[in-house]
């Protein structure tokens, strides 16, 4: 079942400065050759989570190649870190926080010795619940990563750390460049079009993300037999600062995707997530369709097929998504022509109840676990209760495809 496009945490930009940019490049690691293999754990989100240590202590990291290091403000207390800069930063939401930096003397990630990391400090209160459900103590970020050779091998859940001079698997190889701080980006092409260069962003869940202006290319006359769209309205991911603004969304199922320049791996059918925020980001279900390998220093992506990439045919949904505010649950995202919409949902009702999930009277907690259910992506069908001028309110929802009866090339 498709996936609909998750930001749960980063993709963060920033105002650029020498001493930051010395600061995000002086990671090293003394060991001349290595090759340490790791499991990492996926969360019910579908992101990746790592044992990292510091001090000889275990903590969990999310791994994530399109931002810097992060760590929480309860650990950077613990290990008592020094705070040698100041930034404003702006998550993937265009949420706005100044942060401070520090600088971790040795993190050790499968017996291989990070040495001198630049890391951001960060209080997750200050995130939207979402970040705060990952349990997570900080994040492993493109600065650090970009020192050695990292290999994923989605199938066993497996993490290879090499040192860069090693022999790339076989594979189809992509040149790729880097943003700031390290994060990679390749050249993409929807439907023979090109949509420019994305970023490689494993915090990221989903397939890809880009501009709204995208949506008038994919759609012109010759190419509308190619794709099916549907739109709707709310605030549809989050960002390490917060939930984005609401506004119109939209989701393609696009005939062909291609990553790379002259040498491009294509696949076929797949969703893709249209939105007003301008970054252009290539999520984790997109590489789970190969054993990815990313090389920093000789700037190559080589991706293996272990298997036949998945083509979509379909969007099921409910037609709607959820944000927590203030310990209280709400409709945050409604799709046109949807279960939802049909029913009478409306965007900022207050949800009590979804099946076996209470939300009146809430907790923080209590939603964590909704969300790690993947209620709203497992079930077939929902029984909510809406608060409705002070009265509950049952619906019934099942699931339907969102592009059934949408004539190709066409916005629903």
């Amino acid at each position: 079942m498709p996936k609909y496009f998750i930001i749960l945490f980063i993709s963060i930009l920033f105002l650029t400065s020498c001493k930051l940019n010395k600061l995000y490049n002086q990671t090293v690691i003394d060991q001349k050759e290595f090759s340490s293999t790791i499991q990492f754990k996926k969360l019910a989100s579908g992101h990746i989570v790592i044992p990292v240590f510091i001090k000889g202590k275990e903590y969990s990291f999310l791994l994530d190649t399109g931002t810097p290091n992060m760590v929480s403000k309860e650990l950077a207390e613990e290990l008592k870190l020094e705070h040698v800069y100041h930034q404003q930063y702006i998550d993937s939401q265009d949420n706005k926080l100044a942060l401070s930096l520090s600088v971790i003397d040795e993190v050790i990630i499968g017996g291989v010795s990070f040495r001198n990391n630049a890391t951001t400090i960060h209080n997750f209160d200050k995130s939207p619940p979402t970040i705060r459900c990952l349990n997570i103590s900080g994040v492993v970020g493109a600065n650090l990563m970009k020192s050695a050779t990292w290999t994923f091998d989605f199938e066993n859940n497996l993490i290879t750390i090499s040192n860069a001079k090693e022999q790339l698997p076989e594979g189809k190889v992509l040149s790729f460049k880097t943003g700031y701080a390290g994060t990679p980006k390749v050249k993409v092409n929807i439907n023979g079009v090109s949509d420019g260069k994305a970023y490689i962003d494993f915090g990221a869940k989903g397939f890809y993300k880009t501009s709204e202006k995208t949506l008038h290319k994919l759609c012109r006359d010759k190419n509308k037999h190619k794709c099916s769209i549907t739109s709707g309205y709310g605030s549809i991911a989050s960002g390490a600062f917060g939930y984005e603004e609401p506004d119109s969304s939209h989701i393609a199922l696009v005939h062909l995707f291609s990553m790379g320049n002259k040498k491009q791996v294509t696949l076929k059918n797949q969703l893709i997530t249209m939105s007003n925020h301008s970054e252009k980001l290539l999520g984790l279900d997109c590489f789970e369709n190969f054993n990815t390998t990313i090389n920093w220093s000789e700037r190559k992506l080589v991706l293996s097929k272990k298997m036949k990439p998945e083509e979509i045919d379909s969007y099921d949904s409910f037609g709607f998504r959820v944000i927590y505010k203030e310990e209280k649950l709400y409709v945050g995202f409604i799709y046109n022509h949807s279960p939802a919409t049909k029913a009478g949902l409306q965007l900022g009702d207050q949800i009590i109840k979804i099946n076996e999930f209470n939300f009146d009277h809430s907790s923080e907690d209590k939603f964590c676990s909704f969300l790690n259910s993947n209620t709203l992506i497992s079930a077939k069908q929902i029984k909510l209760t809406l608060l409705r001028n002070d009265q509950p309110t049952d619906i019934v929802l099942e699931k339907k495809d969102l592009f059934e009866g949408v004539q190709q090339g066409a916005v629903k």
